[in-house]
């Protein structure tokens, strides 16, 4: 529960949409891992309670030793803000973030199912190329379905997501732009 609000912070100052604060899933496949999941079935568990049961049964447990590496954002959250929020909001603090990554988790769920039904409506991809059509219906959609249209696209069109998640937000954003005030043989390249 402790690395689920570290990560919704982390996110947060990333300036990540609803995906990234919605944090850690219990289940998700390992990115570039063919079919591998990871399961997280203590991610409801606070570290000071996983700790606690260890002690009581004598278990010794292992510290990554690139958790003190205050260079890495989490460790710095972990050992710098997080006393200060837990101070200033209480021990309660980090269940807060994780009941909202939550709630956040379940409308990026009902906004996938949205985006999956529009590209199933909209998206053609034919030789390596997509298309959005009609352009006219795509605009009138909501920023957020249009954004993970566009995401679809790129998928599609390059058959793999973008590595990094500023890059691909950078990319959705000029794609939005192109789609809204580009005229007829408007273009953009992207990497």
């Amino acid at each position: 529960l402790d690395d689920q609000a570290e990560t919704v912070l982390m996110r947060l100052f990333e300036g990540s949409g609803l995906a990234g604060l919605a944090g850690m899933r219990p289940a998700a496949p390992l990115e570039g891992g063919e079919g591998v999941m990871i399961l997280r079935p203590l991610l409801h568990v606070r570290r000071e309670e996983a700790r606690a049961y260890l002690r009581a049964l004598k278990v010794e447990w292992v510290e990554d030793e690139t958790n003190r590496d205050e260079r890495r954002l989490r460790n710095r959250l972990r050992r710098r803000l997080w006393p200060l929020i837990a101070r200033a909001h209480g021990p309660s603090a980090a269940a807060g973030a994780a009941r909202s990554a939550a709630r956040l988790a379940s409308a990026w769920e009902s906004l996938e199912a949205t985006v999956r039904e529009t590209r199933e409506r909209l998206l053609r991809v034919r030789e390596g190329r997509a298309r959005v059509a009609p352009l006219s219906e795509a605009r009138r959609l909501p920023q957020a379905v249009r954004a993970g249209l566009w995401r679809a696209a790129l998928e599609l069109a390059r058959r793999g997501a973008a590595k990094r998640r500023s890059a691909l937000g950078r990319h959705l954003e000029a794609l939005d732009r192109l789609a809204l005030e580009g005229g007829p043989s408007a273009r953009l390249d992207l990497p």
